[in-house]
């Protein structure tokens, strides 16, 4: 089975039969630089999850971004938050998803492959 993740930035990310969603909203710079190696990492790691990073930026006017992550949501698994995000676009991202997510406070390469292997093996487990 294939888990997919999102990861989002405040972050946010899911999983998809194995797919995580990062949105690793990317208002933080650590976190952009940070993609390369996380996803090396879940290659070597966790071979059988997907992941997809969004970033969210800054500004005021979150609507349109929360539009693409709500059309996002359903073709993943799991949802990985990452921190540095508007935080009424981080509460309606949580308010519009109904799986398995965590958040991931550290902006590190490193972290960020924990919050995503941690919430895949929640997925798998559903």
């Amino acid at each position: 089975m294939r888990t997919t993740a999102r990861l989002s930035n405040w972050p946010a990310g899911l999983f998809n039969g194995s797919s995580a969603f990062c949105d690793p909203t990317r208002g933080a710079e650590l976190q952009a630089k940070a993609e390369p190696a996380v996803r090396r990492r879940l290659a070597e790691e966790q071979p059988n999850v997907r992941v997809e990073f969004i970033q969210t930026g800054w500004s005021g006017n979150w609507s349109r971004t929360l539009s693409r992550i709500e059309r996002e949501m359903s073709g993943h698994d799991a949802l990985v938050i990452i921190r540095f995000m508007r935080t009424h676009l981080g509460r309606e991202i949580r308010r519009g998803w109904n799986g398995p997510w965590r958040s991931c406070w550290a902006g590190s390469a490193g972290a960020i492959v924990e919050a995503v292997s941690r919430v895949a093996a929640v997925a798998r487990s559903r």
